[in-house]
């Protein structure tokens, strides 16, 4: 492609790059962004980066944010400039909620973006993450075996009282997260006396073999003369797939299960998945044919990721099995993804707009079919961001519980524990989860 050519494009895409940055950033390919997916949060508190970057001229300059964050731990600042975009985005914006929405979820527990005031009252950009994060090692190709986190009382809190024997309460975490993020729902239900585990696991690997990894390791770690305990299976939105695949595969020997619940589970796939990386194009500096090509015929590198794509093979294949009948289902869907309908709308209005014949959005509509038609996924009240309630919702089993939450929050502590919905709603479900002994 010649310059001029280059010069038209970017005259076209320039004006969508902060709209559209979080379409494009989940499905990000660089290398940097491998290394950070399967990188937790530290929760020491000396382990934690915070930093605060100056808005400039009204744009949050990546360039900026790449120099503190390398000052501030003294690193490489052209490594760490690998870990963000390049160019800049619009602080001002409407579409910047959309922006740092898809920095979150990019970067899944491993780093939090967002803007905040600062003690002048100025508008600034707040980065938190991990010294873990920022001084990766050159382990992003290695996998990551399946562990699990136990209750050491696990027996004793699993034995029959009055002839009834209590589950094991098992958490699966979704997408670019870890066992951690159950730590309080986990204490929250040890204090009604259920024992817990959690289990962590290689998103990148597909569903079915997650789940027969974690269904072996449970066998070998749990297994005694009396067999397992009854265990329920609780699953945030990949982790919820990997439960069903569990519990309903017969080759995966689930019979131990006798509950399952999924929390912002794409049953029916989420339109995330299926994006294609165009923030490459929006924001680098020179691209060319081959760039494009890459756009175009682009499916997600990661066997999990594929997984969740809608009507992929893995979910018709799952979704063709019928429910268990001794097992007892809870689905739960959120409503509070933070972008309105009328921002959903704007943003198809300007798509629209530039779909002209020989235009550049022409050329990708059908990569980005969900951002013209649909994607209920991020409109308040239909989604929770990352899931819809319809994908959410589960054939065979009663419609979802809804509740005011953000695919990122369901699992998040209140001021009051008993005003957690979804901790709420998992704890009353338990009830109908014991079985005669």
């Amino acid at each position: 492609m010649s310059v001029p050519a280059k010069a038209r494009v970017w005259r076209i895409a320039a004006p969508l790059a902060s709209s559209l940055v979080i379409f494009f950033l989940f499905q990000s390919s660089t290398t940097a962004w491998a290394q950070m997916k399967n990188t937790s949060v530290a929760n020491s508190p000396s382990d934690l980066i915070e930093i605060q970057v100056p808005i400039r001229d009204g744009k949050i300059v990546w360039a900026d944010v790449a120099e503190q964050v390398a000052q501030s731990v003294k690193l490489d600042r052209a490594s760490v400039a690998k870990l963000f975009p390049s160019g800049s985005l619009d602080a001002h914006a409407p579409a910047t909620v959309f922006a740092l929405i898809g920095m979150d979820l990019a970067f899944g527990d491993a780093m939090s973006v967002r803007l905040v005031t600062d003690r002048l009252g100025e508008t600034c950009l707040q980065l938190r993450c991990s010294r873990e994060v920022l001084g990766l090692s050159q382990r992003n190709g290695e996998r990551r075996p399946a562990s699990i986190g136990l209750d050491s009382d696990w027996k004793e809190r699993t034995s029959s009282v009055g002839g009834r024997q209590r589950p094991l309460i098992v958490c699966l975490h979704g997408l670019k997260s870890h066992g951690e993020r159950f730590a309080a729902l986990r204490n929250f239900l040890r204090q009604d006396g259920y024992a817990t585990a959690s289990l962590s696991y290689d998103d990148r690997q597909s569903i079915h073999e997650s789940a027969s990894e974690l269904s072996r390791l449970i066998r070998n770690e749990l297994a005694g003369s009396d067999g397992l305990p009854p265990i329920v299976l609780v699953g945030h939105s990949m982790g919820g797939l990997v439960a069903r695949e569990w519990t309903e595969d017969p080759a995966l020997a689930g019979e131990s299960v006798v509950g399952l619940i999924t929390v912002g589970t794409p049953h029916q796939g989420s339109n995330w998945a299926a994006m294609p990386p165009l923030l490459d194009l929006f924001f680098v500096d020179d691209f060319d044919a081959s760039d494009i090509l890459d756009v175009l015929l682009h499916q997600p590198s990661e066997p999990g990721l594929r997984d969740l794509v809608p009507d992929s093979e893995f979910l018709r294949t799952l979704n063709a099995r019928p429910r268990r009948s001794d097992v007892s289902y809870l689905t739960i869907a959120g409503t509070a993804s933070p972008v309105s309908e009328t921002e959903v709308s704007q943003l198809r209005d300007l798509l629209r707009s530039l779909d002209t014949d020989g235009g550049f959005v022409r050329v990708i509509r059908p990569r980005i079919a969900p951002l013209l038609d649909s994607f209920d996924e991020v409109i308040q009240g239909k989604g929770d961001g990352v899931v819809s309630v319809e994908s959410a919702s589960l054939t065979g089993v009663d419609k979802p519980l809804i509740v005011n939450r953000s695919h990122i929050d369901f699992f998040q502590p209140s001021a009051s524990p008993n005003r957690q919905p979804v901790w709420n709603a998992i704890r009353a479900h338990l009830d109908t989860c014991s079985r005669p002994r």
